[in-house]
């Protein structure tokens, strides 16, 4: 097929599409990989409750992804389809997965089901 130009991203483009995947991904990995090592042995919840709640977290997204889905597909944001839910979901979505691994709340199970269905919901939101 012929291109005539219009249809091609610029470097800074790639760049910054490139450096979006990789902020989302770091983040689901690193959640994926630690957050249960990090529940057991530094905040202190068993196994068993952990991974209930990871669960949990997972049913509620089976419920809550096609709800996003099809409100970012009717909405028509100002700044673009999905670039608002990207600049605005971004930021709360950092702030609730280094929210996971705060210690602050050593223990508390309710701290880990907020944090981390916070974290989900808007990893949803931005991806």
């Amino acid at each position: 097929m012929e291109q005539n130009g219009n249809d091609r991203l610029t470097w800074f483009q790639r760049i910054s599409f490139s450096s979006g995947d990789l902020a989302q991904n770091l983040i689901y990995q690193t959640i994926s990989i630690w957050l249960l090592f990090y529940y057991n042995n530094v905040f202190g919840l068993k196994s068993d409750v952990v991974a209930t709640m990871f669960l949990v977290v997972r049913i509620i997204d089976i419920v809550w992804d096609p709800i996003v889905g099809a409100f970012v597909d009717r909405a028509n944001p100002r700044w673009g389809k999905y670039r608002s839910w990207l600049v605005f979901g971004g930021i709360p979505m950092a702030g609730f997965a280094m929210l996971c691994f705060w210690n602050g709340f050593s223990g508390s199970l309710l701290y880990a089901y907020i944090t981390y269905v916070g974290m989900s919901m808007f990893y949803t939101l931005v991806s």
